[in-house]
């Protein structure tokens, strides 16, 4: 036998989609940040600040593509 739970949930919907794709944006950004050390342990090849304001933005925005709008 199979049970299907449908869950209407108006007031807490924001709540629950920040929830229930919170690991996503815990893996993400777990995986940037050994991206970031890897670079400062082996070398990297960035040469101005603005190079790396460049690199962390678009990883942050492909960050949050991958999670997706609420």
């Amino acid at each position: 036998m199979k049970a299907t739970l449908t869950f209407n949930l108006p007031d807490e919907a924001w709540e629950f989609e920040c929830a229930s794709r919170g690991y996503n944006v815990i893996r993400d950004l777990n995986y940037f940040k050994e991206k970031i050390h890897s670079q400062l342990k082996h070398g990297h090849e960035y040469f101005t600040v603005d190079e790396v304001l460049d690199y962390v933005y678009s990883e942050l925005i492909l960050i949050s593509s991958q999670v997706g709008e609420f």
